[in-house]
């Protein structure tokens, strides 16, 4: 038997990767981590996602909320990225990451 839980994901495209580049690397440890405060690194079908497990979600608002924190600690990182164009992915992963 194995154990599955919800992932909120930003897929990381070409673009943001490149920007990342210039991203101080103790900033970037800082906010990937893979805590639940900050963002988990996921490879998903050969994609890579910046993104938060799902504990808990008993409505869409809540939904939403997780949304907005993913999207804030992305922006953190690169501020200048089109955020708008760009949605974020749900998908179950492995409970061990």
């Amino acid at each position: 038997m194995f154990k599955v839980q919800l992932f909120l994901g930003f897929p990381v495209d070409p673009i943001y990767a490149k920007k990342l580049e210039d991203v101080n690397p103790y900033l970037l440890s800082q906010f990937i981590q893979g805590s639940d405060e900050y963002l988990k690194d996921v490879i998903q079908d050969d994609v890579r996602y910046f993104g938060k497990q799902i504990q808990k979600i008993e409505s869409m608002s809540q939904l939403d909320l997780l949304e907005g924190n993913v999207f804030s600690l992305l922006k953190r990182l690169v501020p200048e990225y089109p955020y708008d164009e760009t949605s974020l992915y749900l998908f179950s992963i492995n409970s061990n990451g």
